[in-house]
């Protein structure tokens, strides 16, 4: 059986991968967590997305089911 391969994202500018995520029609970033949701830059493309913060993935799963 073959290794399971891991993905990683490296951001170095939130922004960028922001308005990348707006012109997608991403409209909501989930993030799981210990650390507070942070919008970076308030004025930019992070302005049209909704970042919303869980502390696990049970609660966040939670969350999507209900929207």
């Amino acid at each position: 059986m073959a290794a399971a391969v891991e993905s990683v994202v490296v951001v170095n500018n939130m922004e960028t991968l922001a308005q990348s995520m707006t012109a997608l029609g991403i409209a909501e970033v989930v993030v799981i967590g210990r650390g507070d949701v942070s919008a970076f830059d308030s004025h930019g493309a992070t302005s049209h997305l909704r970042f919303s913060h869980f502390t696990s993935l049970a609660l966040a799963c939670a969350y999507l089911k209900a929207s």
